[in-house]
């Protein structure tokens, strides 16, 4: 073979893994920054479509039910149709379904365009972290995994001043638009590097259609119920109670129906019996509790508190993000290296975004985004120490052909733990807003049997109307509810907090259950029975 033969040999190793990995790279973060973009213009969206904050609800819902859906489907078709075939299609799919929502002209419309957003996300997450497994040999398979893991909590901080800057100066449909150069860029990387593979019919062919059905049902009818479980109040509505009851059923039976010899799943149930397998798939849960510290926590208290729109709120988040690009090279060179085992990083992690959540306690009314700043740089030091150990951790008792199926289970407890955690952040500040809001008004005479010094009070001293006691009377009820909504944000804020890092400290002793590195591992055990 002649030199320039010899090079273009040599460059065809690796550049198509480079190109792969790019492809990855840019398909999820698309994904994760368009999350991003709606959850904090929701509203704008909401009333550029004219709908109504209920009606709204709704377009999360929808997202939430078709996202674990995807993921099951996305993985079963790649692994019949390679994962270039799925990958592809899910991102034009995104991108197709982006530009729709923009154009709905009702409600239904724009619902069905958000669980078209859902399904192709749900396809991309995990086939993204299954490429870049791909793309990198098993000595520097942490850097991959960080590649990955990045679009977990780096891309939504970034999106936060990219989305607010583009909605303000360019309007609410600017944020359906920002997709496509990364969206474009994953297209034209992935049609050059992705790998060409035939196609598997037999695994098509004799689909498990029970499995589908009911594993569809019970994610979409679970994750409904979680969604609308604060709207409706939870167990007081009749249909939170009808959707987690009949989500609850139909995963029970695709538990029952899989843990049979099915011969080509959609999930692989069994693989759950490998111990970081199962307890990784729990600890999703607390990785998302830590990463609604900004994602929801310190974005309530600023809107409740001090009334900031999304592109004041924007520099704030930016302080987890700088902080980040020097966790993420040295977790990802650190277990490269075997300097630290991976359960103690996740445990300095979790204790680290712990410690941010606890920093928040004594906030006031006067804080503002100075105020939050450390614990905010805290967190981005200890979110990436969480979610590369966990991964690294959880593909460590993997064998090559089971990828997609572990991509499956962990991405489908990704994305149920993440509308769960909103869910529970949501009624962790109404409840304990509301249970410091009545306490407050308890004490300002709005009650019978409260006292009614600092109203009377007040109303005497407002001189709004001196010769009108009844209207300084309405001005002064007017300050006090105002100022006691204010305060009652503030110490359910506090309380909030004093939850998530209680939550965060006691899940570091889930990571402490974890097995070492690749102990489950089907080979590793083998050989050890051998011996």
């Amino acid at each position: 073979m002649n030199p320039a033969s010899r090079m273009a040999t040599t460059m065809g190793r690796y550049k198509t893994p480079a190109l792969a990995s790019l492809s990855a790279f840019c398909a999820a973060w698309m994904v994760m920054m368009a999350n991003r973009y709606f959850t904090q213009s929701a509203a704008d969206l909401e009333g550029g479509l004219g709908i109504g904050a209920d009606d709204g609800s709704w377009l999360t819902t929808a997202y939430s039910a078709a996202e674990p859906i995807g993921v099951a489907i996305g993985c079963w078709l790649a692994m019949g149709l390679s994962i270039r075939r799925v990958l592809l299609p899910a991102v034009v799919l995104f991108l197709a379904a982006s530009m729709a929502l923009g154009f709905s002209p009702g409600l239904g419309d724009a619902i069905a365009a958000r669980s078209l957003m859902g399904f192709a996300a749900g396809m991309i997450m995990p086939l993204s972290i299954l490429i870049q497994l791909r793309a990198f040999d098993l000595t520097w398979r942490p850097v991959g995994i960080a590649l990955y893991a990045t679009a977990t909590t780096l891309a939504s901080q970034i999106a936060a001043p990219v989305g607010s800057f583009a909605v303000l100066h360019l309007g609410w449909q600017a944020m359906l638009w920002l997709s496509f150069p990364l969206g474009l860029a994953a297209l034209v990387a992935g049609f050059a590097g992705l790998w060409r593979e035939p196609v598997r019919w037999r695994a098509i062919i004799h689909a498990d259609l029970a499995g589908i059905a009911s594993l569809s049902c019970g994610l979409g009818l679970l994750a409904c119920g979680l969604s609308q479980g604060n709207r409706l109040r939870w167990f007081d509505s009749p249909v939170v109670i009808a959707l987690l009851a009949g989500g609850v059923a139909c995963l029970l039976i695709f538990v029952c129906h899989e843990w049979r010899h099915v011969r080509h799943p959609i999930v692989a149930i069994r693989l759950t019996r490998r111990w970081n397998l199962t307890l990784g798939a729990l600890a999703t849960l607390p990785f998302q509790f830590a990463t609604m510290l900004s994602g929801a926590f310190i974005p309530n208290f600023l809107v409740s508190v001090q009334g900031f729109r999304a592109e004041q709120i924007a520099p704030v988040l930016l302080g987890t993000a700088w902080t980040q690009f020097i966790s993420y090279p040295v977790v990802a060179l650190a277990l490269r290296f075997h300097w630290v085992d991976a359960r103690t990083l996740m445990v300095v992690g979790l204790s680290s975004v712990g410690l941010a959540a606890l920093l928040n306690v004594a906030a006031t009314s006067d804080w503002m985004a100075i105020e939050l700043m450390l614990g905010q740089l805290l967190q981005g030091l200890g979110l990436p120490l969480i979610i590369v150990p966990l991964l690294v951790l959880f593909v460590g008792e993997v064998k090559p052909a089971e990828g997609a199926y572990a991509a499956s289970i962990f991405n489908i407890a990704r994305s149920l733990a993440a509308t769960a955690s909103s869910a529970w952040v949501a009624t962790t500040m109404r409840l304990d807003g509301q249970a410091s809001y009545a306490e407050l008004l308890a004490n300002t005479g709005f009650y019978p049997d409260g006292r009614r010094g600092v109203l009377s009070s007040l109303s005497s001293t407002i001189g709004y109307a001196a010769s009108d006691t009844g209207r300084n009377h309405l001005r002064a009820v007017q300050h006090v509810a105002a100022e006691a909504r204010r305060q009652a944000a503030v110490l359910g804020s506090s309380e909030a907090f004093v939850l998530l890092g209680a939550l965060l400290f006691c899940s570091c002793g889930l990571a402490l259950m974890m097995a070492e590195f690749g102990s489950g591992h089907p080979d590793r055990q083998s050989g050890a029975r051998a011996s």
